[in-house]
């Protein structure tokens, strides 16, 4: 048999064909490495994609492919796989040696010989900067199309907030003019108030355009956050269930795309139920996969997982309908209802997250999708409660906003907290108080976005006077702090996302100066 196939290939006249010339052909970087990790060999384009010679990289280790040096974990992962004989496969940032950002997809598998022994190991590296720019940007506008049909909900529940806070305070005002305590009335406008931080803290997490950033997340804590901007949205016929295991069971996970995974397939079950309602349940459960039970899920390592269902009691699909549903664009929805973008990027989600996802439906008797997610051991970190008794200090401080609505609310709050306080609403202004008494201010706490000024620009030219000077940044829109990746290297010691009430600006600033405590 083997002859038959020598005899072809000759008459193909494709043998012999070098080894070498083939892979020096093939598109994608090839590296190979011996047992000991040292790399042996690279073929032409990992020279193209990469920007280093052969003669740079041969004879240093596997674990220079991986780029930057805090991936020391992710190397200790990665080697433990190929030494018990399996393909280690995934998605890594790394930079060419001109420093260009890149982002690649590696494939590392042992080579045995013919006894079965590991010689030597191959990676393959595809450059993906490109297709997965394409994805963030799909999944960025499905975001968008989300919070578009929830506009509606949310204006429901802001006008809701804003008609308790506006009646609070006219009660409040003719209850002063008659001289009754106005406690109680306050302590509601306060409750209407966080309500609303709250609800934008969920819009602004949900749609900002921000790197994947793995980190341990409670899932459970995340359902009921995309419930709670549900239920305005859902109509009343449809009714919400939860059965949630273990609320405080983790994840390693980027916690806004597992909000917009339960979101997509939250608002999927909302579209199947609109016509004639129903009950739209989420299920979190622990489970193991064991090598017997591994046929449920083929593509995934025996170990212990979370699995997510969202149910639902609508219309449910036929079996051609099920076999599309992750197809981008694919939709049984009116052209008017969506792009058919959801449980695309559900897919992409978890498959990101090493996670496998099904779907049983039937016409007439509902769906269920259940998302199959490795758990972690690693802890959340725990938020450590304030005390009701506000931090005080007799510190000098600068604050500056270009709001002067806020300047005067930071005045009285930064003097009743006990603090000498001078409060600008122009930042040009404020540094030139500061560049004549710069010895004076124990701590600055300024605005992001300010006109003439940044923030950031003012906090450069004060450190420049006085470096490792504490400053606080404040501003009322997450992406403009975390675009900036240069915030904590320019010296900036903490951030804080507007509204900011009193218990958290009193306990940042003495956590930046005494560099100790935590707050939220």
């Amino acid at each position: 048999m083997m002859n038959e196939k020598v005899t072809e290939l000759k008459k193909l006249d494709l043998y012999p064909i070098p080894l070498e010339a083939a892979v020096e052909q093939v598109p994608d970087s090839i590296i190979i490495a011996s047992t000991d990790g040292i790399i042996q060999y690279v073929n032409t384009s990992f020279e193209r994609i990469t920007g280093y010679l052969r003669s740079e990289v041969i004879g240093m280790n596997l674990s220079f492919i991986l780029g930057r040096p805090h991936d020391e974990q992710l190397y200790k992962a990665i080697w433990k796989t190929i030494m018990r004989g399996e393909v280690w496969s995934g998605h890594i940032f790394n930079r060419k040696k001109d420093s260009t950002p890149y982002d690649e997809k590696i494939t590392i598998s042992p080579i045995r010989d013919d006894f079965g022994s590991i010689t030597h190991f191959v990676a393959v590296k595809r450059d993906v900067t490109h297709e997965f720019r394409l994805e963030k940007q799909l999944r960025h506008a499905q975001k968008m199309e989300a919070i578009g049909t929830l506009a509606g909900g949310i204006a429901h529940d802001f006008n809701n907030i804003l008609a308790a806070i506006i009646g609070y305070i006219e009660l409040a005002q003719l209850d002063i003019k008659a001289h009754i305590s106005v406690e109680e009335k306050l302590g509601k406008v306060l409750k209407a108030s966080l309500r609303a931080k709250d609800l934008i803290k969920q819009i602004l997490s949900f749609s900002r355009h921000t790197e994947f950033e793995m980190k341990p997340v409670q899932i459970g804590l995340i359902s009921k956050e995309v419930l709670k901007l549900l239920r305005a949205t859902l109509p009343a016929t449809i009714e919400i269930r939860q059965n949630i295991e273990s609320e405080t069971a983790s994840i390693m996970a980027d916690p806004t795309q597992i909000h917009q995974l339960l979101m997509n397939l939250c608002m999927n079950a909302k579209h199947a139920m609109e016509a004639s309602g129903g009950v739209l349940e989420i299920r979190i459960e622990k489970i193991k996969i064991d090598p017997e039970s591994k046929s449920d899920y083929p593509e995934l390592m025996p170990g212990h997982y979370l699995k997510l269902t969202v149910s639902d009691t609508g219309h449910g699909m036929d079996r051609e309908t099920q076999e599309r549903l992750f197809d981008p664009f694919f939709t049984t929805k009116e052209p008017a209802k969506g792009t058919g973008m959801g449980l695309a990027v559900v897919h992409g989600i978890v498959k990101r997250h090493k996670g496998a996802i099904s779907v049983e439906s039937r016409p007439g008797r509902g769906s269920s999708f259940s998302v199959v997610i490795p758990r972690t051991d690693i802890k959340v970190p725990r938020v450590i409660a304030l005390s009701k008794s506000f931090p005080k200090g007799d510190e000098m401080i600068l604050f500056v906003d270009d709001e002067e609505s806020l300047v005067d609310l930071g005045k009285q709050f930064l003097e009743r907290l006990g603090y000498q306080a001078v409060c600008l609403t122009n930042p040009i202004k404020a540094l030139e108080v500061f560049s004549r008494q710069p010895d004076s201010f124990d701590l600055v706490i300024t605005d992001m976005t300010m006109p003439k000024m940044t923030g950031i620009s003012l906090a450069r030219k004060i450190l420049e006077i006085r470096p490792n000077l504490p400053i606080i940044l404040t501003t009322g829109f997450s992406e403009q702090i975390s675009i900036d990746n240069r915030v904590s290297e320019i010296g900036i010691k903490a951030q804080l996302m507007k509204p900011t009430g009193l218990k958290d600006l009193a306990a940042a600033i003495r956590k930046v100066l005494d560099q100790e405590g935590s707050w939220e």
